[in-house]
């Protein structure tokens, strides 16, 4: 068994280990913990998968050693300090005045009636995808959007506040009077954004959407009463299972696009492993290694971009910054690799642990009770690690939506 193997080997076997210990001391419940070690497990038993199969052909991972896991596993668990912090806490009930709840009921209904254009036009679109094998690859490839003038300017006032739907559907599941109208509304406003990402061909937005809605359900799931929990199993798998068959549609699109075009990745499996695996891989091979800073490109866009210190805030502008650093921009280094493109080794560790104090602070359970802004801080953690592959607020937009729901979440917490 090569060294490398041997430090794979060793990594899973340290996630089954800490998977173990969470199970032996809080048992089998389902929370947003267990869930995502679970996750994380699964991502790097899928790593081990795309490391047998793509070394030496389509990557050079034969300097993989066991700090730089190790390293990945420290900053998983400082990341995940407070939603440990929240699941241990056992007698906790969420908290919401009058006054917040008038609001969240007439700017949800506000955001679903937005987004009914949208969505309209996401379903008309719907047929051509489906009628053409290649059609997801080719919208990928153009970057075309086929939403009308109007739909782009709705579509885009609904998506600055993506990250609030999942947390607002469960919020009004746990309420003693469901509103049924509400959530069928927020899961419209869910479809269309998955619809959206089918027909421009995307996956990466369609996967995290899909990872942050059970997330945010373990989280809020001991609001929500038992009979509503097994509805919301039944009926959220079938949705969750049509997600990622919108997920299997596209990368079998974009398999055969780059299939036909000559690439060497052998067969689909690797393909659909290399989202998903390589992650951990090209950190340990390769960010590992890196000693120098794109200065906040990667973790401060937003800001730089205001400041005016950036030039470029687009995708093709991070791969760019990142490739200053002597590596390749347009491969994943998981969410910790992206922040040590900006603070490197000692830095990366500080970030986390800054991030996770504050985080901790601001979600603080007082007399029993939490408030809903802090469950949405707490989801917004929980992304973080569900798509441990890259950093999920890298990108310009990300962080404009991400400021948007904290505003959102200050106005919730003022009103009370």
């Amino acid at each position: 068994m090569s060294y490398q193997l041997i430090s794979l080997v060793l990594y899973n076997f340290i996630l089954l280990f800490l998977l173990f210990v969470w199970i032996k001391t809080k048992g089998w419940q389902l929370n947003g913990t267990l869930y995502i070690l679970f996750f994380l497990l699964i991502s790097g038993i899928i790593s081990t998968f795309y490391w047998n199969v793509s070394n030496g052909t389509i990557r050079n991972y034969s300097n993989l050693t066991i700090i730089p896991f190790l390293y990945l596993i420290i900053g998983y668990l400082i990341t995940l300090m407070p939603i440990i912090k929240y699941d241990v806490t056992s007698r906790k009930e969420l908290f919401i005045t009058n006054k917040q709840g008038v609001f969240l009921h007439y700017f949800t209904f506000f955001l679903i009636i937005i987004s009914f254009e949208p969505f309209l036009e996401n379903l008309l679109h719907l047929p051509s995808v489906m009628a053409n094998s290649d059609f997801a690859a080719k919208m990928y490839d153009n970057r075309v959007e086929y939403l009308s003038f109007i739909g782009r300017k709705l579509n885009r006032i609904s998506t600055s506040f993506e990250l609030i739907y999942p947390p607002l559907m469960f919020y009004f599941l746990s309420k003693r009077v469901i509103q049924k109208k509400i959530i069928y509304g927020l899961l419209m406003v869910i479809l269309s954004f998955w619809i959206h990402e089918l027909g421009l061909g995307g996956r990466s937005k369609l996967v995290q959407n899909i990872l942050y809605l059970i997330v945010c359900f373990f989280l809020m799931k001991s609001y929500i009463n038992a009979y509503i929990t097994k509805k919301i199993i039944i009926y959220g798998s079938t949705i969750i299972g049509l997600g990622i068959c919108m997920v299997l549609l596209i990368s079998i699109s974009r398999f055969t696009s780059i299939e036909a075009k000559g690439s060497n990745i052998e067969n689909i499996w690797i393909w659909l492993g290399l989202y998903a695996g390589e992650g951990v891989l090209n950190f340990n091979s390769i960010m590992w290694y890196v000693e120098k800073s794109t200065f906040g490109d990667s973790t401060f866009i937003l800001l730089k971009d205001l400041l005016g210190l950036t030039k470029g805030a687009g995708v093709d502008d991070n791969w760019l910054a990142v490739s200053k650093l002597g590596i390749p921009g347009n491969i994943f280094y998981t969410y910790i690799g992206s922040i040590f493109e900006d603070f490197n080794k000692i830095g990366t560790l500080i970030f986390l642990l800054v991030f996770s104090i504050i985080t901790i602070k601001l979600t603080k359970i007082n007399n029993g009770l939490i408030t809903f802004p802090q469950i949405i801080l707490l989801c917004l953690c929980a992304r973080i690690l569900v798509i441990p592959t890259f950093y999920t607020y890298t990108s310009l937009m990300a962080q404009t939506n991400l400021l948007c729901v904290l505003c959102f979440s200050m106005v919730i917490y003022l009103k009370k």
